[in-house]
């Protein structure tokens, strides 16, 4: 696997090995994890051990493990008294100078008291470092939580992401700007789908995608089922989530699922990064606010893409009806782009402005016909830094956008400042819109606004 952008995860991993330990590496399948313990580098003096757990009985495990050892480190006394359990395991890793990766970890949890041993491991301050990595989630969160015998234990814990959008191109993926955006609104930024990319845009989602037993057609059900036991019910939370619902009621009655069950599969779907949970930017931080007003929306582009695109036409998938899905898709497509270029854009104006964004929405009072009416606002983009007193916003749009139009998208967005619930007093207030393509765009830059589009992606 072609090895990208996993600077900041190699430099906390190198600079901290030294000190042995526990190190926790996790994430989602198809992520990377694996390649990015390829690249750690091993201090002399130091060996590396890697070593990928199986569903297997735990004797086959041990013997694998006897081999490995005898063969990679040298160690002939395990001929004669091999490791047979797991206590002699770690017994024998504590006076070694190796980093012992112990990848898909999560399938040793069914030995007992494996965490207890690895606990007296590691209060005795060995020199090696054990590094368990592992894909299923929902583990890998237990061995760390405060109920884990190993918990506060010399440890560094690492949730490996999928890379930002401005990293798709480095796949030797030779598209257009445009076309990326496409590519990462289904793909997002898993590197072994990326790797699987073809060239040909329309192909590969017929091929890949509409088309019965092809690699990413039950791909989404596949992780779920992974981490999961009731798949229906997900599957009808996350087709609720992509085809509108984003209020708790909302995906509870369209799912029909319990309004006070809702939130316990919404948090685990969260827990497992498919699905984000938001709230007013200007709001985020005030606790009684956070599950009231929030809005839910699927995180991982994949995902979101398996939902809208997919499941809600197997039967037809399954039937070979491939042309009548890819004509819903192409018609259907650039709406869906909507959300993904928002979050590639915010993505870019944070690395631009070094602050951080969110979305902010709410109510304002208007009058009408001599009424007072309730309206709401919707801000794309917004950061307010009480202490220097700037504001930033931005609207984004997946639109070719003339001079005129958006200078109208700019003004309706300064007009939407005065509704924030701020005293807006004494605040440097900037103005600004990504879009796809953008006219004139420094005659708008000119008139004292900020105007990005896919030319600076």
């Amino acid at each position: 696997m072609k090895f990208i952008n996993r600077e900041n995860e190699l430099t906390v991993l190198n600079s901290n090995i030294m000190s042995g330990g526990l190190f926790i590496i996790y994430g989602r399948r198809r992520i990377g994890k694996t390649e990015l313990l390829k690249q750690l580098k091993v201090p002399k003096k130091f060996r590396k051990i890697y070593y990928l757990v199986k569903e297997q009985p735990i004797e086959k495990t041990l013997e694998e493990l006897n081999n490995k050892f005898i063969k990679e480190l040298d160690e002939l006394s395990l001929l004669d008294s091999p490791i047979n359990n797991i206590n002699k395991l770690f017994n024998f890793l504590m006076d070694k100078k190796i980093i012992f990766i112990l990848d898909e970890f999560p399938l040793l949890m069914k030995e007992k008291n494996i965490l207890g041993y690895m606990q007296e491991f590691l209060d005795n301050k060995p020199e090696s470092a054990i590094i368990l990595c592992g894909s299923y989630i929902s583990a890998m969160e237990k061995i760390k939580d405060y109920s884990s015998p190993i918990y506060g234990r010399r440890m560094l814990s690492l949730k490996v992401q999928p890379l930002n959008f401005k990293n798709i191109k480095k796949f030797s993926i030779k598209s257009s700007k445009e076309e990326l955006i496409k590519i990462y609104g289904v793909l997002g930024g898993i590197p072994e789908y990326l790797l699987k990319y073809s060239g040909n845009f329309d192909n590969f989602i017929k091929t890949n995608l509409f088309k019965k037993d092809s690699y990413l057609y039950e791909e989404a059900e596949f992780l779920l089922r992974y981490e999961l036991r009731d798949l229906s019910l997900y599957n009808s939370i996350l087709k609720s989530i992509a085809s509108g619902c984003t209020t708790l009621n909302e995906i509870a009655q369209k799912s029909y699922v319990k309004k006070n069950a809702i939130v316990k599969y919404i948090n685990m779907l969260i827990g497992l990064d498919i699905v984000k949970k938001e709230l007013p930017y200007l709001s985020a931080k005030k606790e009684k606010l956070k599950e009231r007003g929030a809005l839910y929306f699927i995180k991982d582009n994949y995902f979101n893409f398996y939902y809208n695109f997919i499941y809600p036409f197997k039967e037809e998938i399954d039937l070979g009806y491939t042309n009548k899905v890819f004509n819903f898709f192409n018609k259907n497509y650039n709406a869906y782009l909507g959300y993904i270029f928002e979050e590639a854009a915010k993505q870019l104006i944070i690395k631009k402005y070094k602050a951080n964004f969110g979305r902010q929405w709410g109510n304002y009072k208007s009058k009408k016909n001599k009424r007072l009416e309730t309206l709401t606002y919707e801000i794309d983009l917004l950061s307010v830094d009480q202490k220097t007193k700037n504001i930033i916003a931005f609207e984004v749009k997946w639109k070719n956008l003339s001079y005129q139009k958006t200078k109208n998208i700019l003004n309706e967005l300064k007009n939407k400042i005065k509704y924030l619930p701020l005293e807006l007093d004494g605040y440097k207030i900037k103005i600004g819109i990504v879009g796809k393509n953008i006219k004139n765009k420094n005659k708008i830059k000119n008139n004292n606004f900020l105007a990005f589009d896919l030319r600076d992606f």
